[in-house]
């Protein structure tokens, strides 16, 4: 038994929708929890921390506190003494409750999500985590999230949005895969199903045999120069543009030499006299010039179907700790150059 309040129910749901959550997370904390050694319960759950201080006080009741529960280090004490006390000040004086309410109606919805669910099992063979595309198929895109979070349960892996929605969107390209954390990645495999022996095709979540950073390379580019790429087997070029050989309108309306398409160039003077040449990484992000905003380079490459091993030895070149140049994508948008730019460089695969 333990003694969680509504203002911790409150300060979770809070935490969790901040940090980013689905509908299990807005549950919160659960008023019964069942345990191997039976369960633990939560009887003042729906009790205010000030209802139980103000009801010690009228029984002359001392109690201790934790010393730590003021030290605004930890993020649920921010959430405690800052977050919480302005949306109550500034928006609704009632916000526990209501955050409270908001975890009882989700936990109503994942119990609902539970009994739905254990018909749609993933198959688990060894290494292997299968979905049946056809099962997948005949459900909505709300059933098809919890599906794949539970094959990635099945495999000891978390996904977030992001991940999950990546994998979902696997069910209508049969040419894409996605990466997953700990090795693992998720492609189309056509395996015989258990029922009747007859063919279909799966979503097959496999453990990868490449060691994390196994393929890792890393090269020094000074420009102007070439440096030789050989895990990918290219040659990357580094060298001046004069800005009489760019292709654009001048003030005659007249075009310039049309060599080079401005989107092609980078301002050379914003750049370091050394840079990196290397395979992206988990986490890397990039801003093609001319796009909304940057995106993760694994969301870049799934989006263009490179897949397994050319994927992972993609190459991409930084300045400092700018990534500037993707193989395949424009350059960089806080790099590119402009018409003000005097200074031009352009990188080539050779």
């Amino acid at each position: 038994m333990t003694a969680h309040t509504l203002d911790d129910q409150a300060e979770t749901v809070l935490l969790r929708i901040v940090r980013g959550t689905g509908t299990a997370g807005l549950a919160g904390i659960y008023p019964r929890l069942k345990v191997p050694a039976g369960a633990i319960i939560r009887p003042l759950l729906s009790v205010r921390r000030s209802q139980i201080e103000e009801y010690l006080r009228g029984l002359a009741q001392p109690w201790s506190e934790d010393a730590t529960n003021v030290d605004v280090k930890h993020a649920r004490n921010r959430v405690r003494h800052l977050l919480l006390p302005l949306i109550e000040r500034e928006f609704n004086p009632a916000a526990p409750e209501r955050l409270a309410e908001l975890a009882e109606i989700a936990r109503a919805e994942e119990e609902q999500w539970d009994k739905w669910l254990p018909g749609l099992r993933p198959q688990i063979s060894g290494q292997k985590v299968l979905l049946d595309l056809a099962e997948l198929n005949r459900v909505g895109l709300a059933m098809q999230r919890r599906i794949i979070r539970r094959a990635a349960e099945a495999a000891n892996l978390k996904l977030d949005f992001e991940t999950t929605d990546a994998v979902q969107q696997l069910v209508g390209d049969a040419g894409g895969s996605v990466e997953l954390p700990g090795g693992w990645c998720v492609r189309h495999q056509v395996e015989r199903r258990p029922s009747g022996g007859t063919s279909g095709t799966f979503l097959l979540f496999e453990k990868s045999d490449r060691t994390p950073g196994a393929k890792d390379y890393q090269h020094t580019l000074a420009w102007p120069g070439e440096i030789a790429v050989p895990e990918v087997g290219i040659t990357i070029r580094a060298r001046p543009v004069e800005p009489a050989g760019v292709k654009g309108e001048n003030n005659s309306g007249q075009t310039n030499c049309p060599s080079y398409n401005q989107s092609q160039l980078l301002d050379a003077l914003r750049l370091l006299p050394e840079l990196t040449v290397r395979n992206w990484r988990p986490g890397d992000r990039f801003w093609p010039s001319r796009t909304s905003g940057p995106k993760k380079i694994k969301e870049l490459l799934q989006e263009r179907h490179i897949t397994g091993a050319e994927r992972t030895s993609w190459p991409v070149i930084l300045s400092g700790s700018d990534i500037i140049w993707v193989r395949g994508l424009p350059e960089a948008e806080q790099y590119r150059a402009t018409s003000d730019s005097v200074s031009l460089l352009i990188i080539e695969v050779l």
